[in-house]
């Protein structure tokens, strides 16, 4: 699997909402010079994400707050998935859970 990914990143870093492009180019759009956005997730509570893509134009909100904004067309059409990484030998990952709900695809126009 390759393209755009919407970042969930609980770690001391906090890039989540960030766009990562997996198995080709990296970080897209990290957040390091983004400290609002940096801020909003909130670990073990209900967070909403927001991703809009609309021709070579990637945002992502994260809590409402703006996160990712870029032009990027090296892809212009694939899959939408929901992913979590795997636990492997990060022992103070089992248990962890990882939860979806409401879920919406609307089309831009």
């Amino acid at each position: 699997m390759h393209g755009y990914q919407f970042e969930i990143d609980p770690s001391a870093r906090a890039f989540t909402g960030g766009v990562y492009d997996e198995g080709r180019r990296g970080w897209l759009f990290d957040l390091k010079n983004n400290e609002a956005a940096r801020k909003a997730f909130k670990q073990g509570e209900w967070n909403k994400a927001r991703i809009e893509c609309k021709g070579d134009s990637i945002k992502t909100f994260i809590n409402g707050v703006p996160a990712a904004d870029f032009k990027d067309d090296m892809t212009k059409e694939g899959v939408i998935a929901l992913q979590v990484h795997g636990v492997g030998k990060k022992t103070e990952a089992i248990g962890k859970e990882v939860m979806w709900r409401n879920i919406r695809i609307q089309e831009l126009k």
